[in-house]
């Protein structure tokens, strides 16, 4: 007899934000790493019998923008307003005379997928570093709108990685 197969869903998830947790996240978007390599696309100059020469060589990375949007609300406990004060104490303060704090409020944030059908069972983890607020936006007002009040926070991060769970 096979084995069951356990998938992971894209609906089954969390998102701890440092000691932010608790959130209600409806979608999660914009985890990428670009290594696209230099040099591949032009020759470097020309060897012998007048051959091209091309060089690729690795880059740096460039990681994405991870939006977040989120629903927000006094429900679960959870830590929405945690939220803003981290984005208000992360923005520039020097049109008042204060240095900016942002360098120190980094935090470290954590997506985990869950095997559909389980009961809480991690079967992947995307963990960031050096997380901060990059905007927040909110929605525009609608008397007219049956959907739920959503707010999307954009986020920079410094290093991404992910671990798969058996």
């Amino acid at each position: 007899m096979a084995d069951a197969v356990e998938l992971l869903s894209s609906d089954n998830y969390d998102v701890t934000i440092g000691d932010i947790k608790d959130i209600i996240i409806k979608e999660v978007s914009g985890m990428s790493v670009d290594m696209s390599p230099k040099g591949a696309d032009n020759a470097i100059g020309s060897g012998p019998k007048g051959k091209s020469l091309v060089l690729s060589v690795p880059s740096q990375p460039k990681y994405g923008e991870i939006t977040l949007v989120l629903v927000p609300g006094a429900h679960q406990g959870g830590n929405d307003d945690k939220l803003w004060e981290w984005y208000k104490d992360c923005a520039s303060k020097a049109n008042l005379g204060e240095a900016a704090k942002a360098r120190t409020l980094r935090k470290e944030m954590t997506i985990n997928v869950y095997y559909s059908g389980s009961e809480g069972k991690v079967g992947l983890t995307y963990s960031f570093v050096g997380v901060l607020p990059n905007s927040f936006d909110v929605p525009k007002r609608d008397a007219g709108s049956s959907e739920l009040e959503t707010w999307t926070l954009k986020l920079n991060y410094e290093r991404m990685k992910f671990t798969v769970s058996a």
